[in-house]
């Protein structure tokens, strides 16, 4: 769905916040763009890309200095959960996007804990309605993906990651009593059998519990 939308709207010169590497998809997958700005808060995660249609850039999403209406499309997948004013963010977004141009956003509803401390929220589809309202924009299409049983799909998926602590999926004051490590076993038991069910039964999905939300604003 990410990638029908993507051909659907994307154009002319695209901002890509706090996209890291994923300009390599896009040209992968002939999105189709003049050039593709990366703005990436975290220095560690500027890519290198060999490409004159690619231009890599630091900065703060939620305070840019770019001029208003600079941008044809705006591309934001999967980072609104690790800023901590998403608010801004999105008025950010609005702001350098040209009049009658498109912006496509996508977040979770219920991510696992992942890329800690710098998780502080999940949203419901009600946030991109009110968000598209308060700022004045068109919300052109929105898309629940996944469900009930496909989240707890995820959320089997990923507790193992969790149990082993592994780095990004929890922190270092997160307490385990006696009763977990005498129930662990049983728990991955559980795991290695409800992850085929549960993907199973997400073949006939229930939306309100949404693994993520994919939506497109007209400014």
């Amino acid at each position: 769905m990410l990638f029908q939308v993507l051909h659907q709207y994307a154009n002319g010169h695209v901002l890509d916040i706090g996209g890291w590497d994923f300009c390599l998809t896009a040209i992968k997958r002939k999105i189709p763009f003049e050039h593709w700005t990366v703005l990436e808060y975290d220095e560690s995660h500027l890519p290198q890309v060999e490409s004159s249609r690619v231009t890599i850039r630091q900065g703060d999403g939620c305070n840019m200095d770019y001029p208003d209406e600079q941008f044809d499309t705006i591309v934001c997948i999967q980072v609104a959960e690790h800023v901590f004013t998403p608010i801004q963010l999105f008025e950010e977004s609005v702001r350098v996007l040209k009049k009658g141009c498109y912006g496509i956003y996508m977040f979770p509803q219920t991510g696992n804990l992942h890329s800690a401390p710098y998780h502080y929220q999940n949203f419901t589809r009600f946030w991109a309605i009110e968000m598209c309202k308060r700022s004045g924009v068109d919300l052109v299409e929105l898309h629940s993906l996944g469900g009930t049983w496909s989240t707890m799909a995820s959320r089997l998926l990923y507790t193992p990651f969790q149990m082993l602590r592994f780095k990004g999926f929890t922190y270092p004051s997160s307490k385990r009593n006696f009763l977990y490590y005498l129930l662990a076993p049983l728990a991955f038991i559980f795991i290695v059998i409800g992850f085929p069910v549960c993907l199973l039964l997400s073949l006939g999905d229930m939306e309100e519990e949404a693994n993520n939300h994919l939506f497109v604003f007209r400014k």
